[in-house]
């Protein structure tokens, strides 16, 4: 990689992180996280080098910094050791992916877009952490679960019941 191309990257590597750094803060993680993702696969589509180098290091930026909020504090080290290892797994197969456009010029492409499109549609699943008191411990992360559980089964009517007013 020469010199240009790889102030280029940097560029898009110092936007991203800085931008969506100050915007995950004000309009929260998980949905910085997510137009992360789609502007990523948007850009990286287009071949706009800047923004998509941007756009896929506020990802993962964005990501890190919503995992540690994630885990509770007595596995958070872990947990993050964990993360660490799965993306050091994904940086030594993504070269290997790229081999593959021998076999369909696209093909690395629509990988790529078809992990960042599922990793989107995970990641709508996670609770936003913006303004949330961290879990301190496992018991508070199924505390919060069966908190959203409960208040989701309170606005669920069932469709038929024993004493309903129908009379069935």
């Amino acid at each position: 990689m020469n010199r240009a191309t790889a102030t280029i990257f940097f560029i898009g590597v110092m936007i991203g992180a800085a931008v969506f750094g100050v915007l995950s803060d004000r309009f929260g993680r998980k949905s910085m996280l997510l137009v992360a993702y789609l502007s990523s696969i948007t850009f990286g589509l287009a071949s706009i080098a800047v923004l998509g180098k941007a756009t896929s290091e506020a990802s993962v930026t964005t990501a890190y910094l919503y995992t540690t909020e994630l885990y509770p504090t007595v596995v958070r080290q872990n947990g993050m050791g964990y993360t660490a290892v799965m993306a050091r797994l994904g940086v030594s197969i993504a070269p290997l992916i790229a081999l593959l456009e021998d076999v369909w010029k696209l093909l690395p492409e629509l990988i790529f877009c078809t992990m960042a499109i599922i990793s989107g549609l995970v990641a709508c699943l996670l609770p936003e952490t913006k303004n949330v008191r961290l879990p301190e411990t496992i018991e508070d992360i199924e505390q919060s679960g069966s908190r959203s559980n409960s208040r989701r089964d309170a606005t669920l009517k069932p469709l038929t019941s024993g004493g309903d007013e129908s009379g069935g």
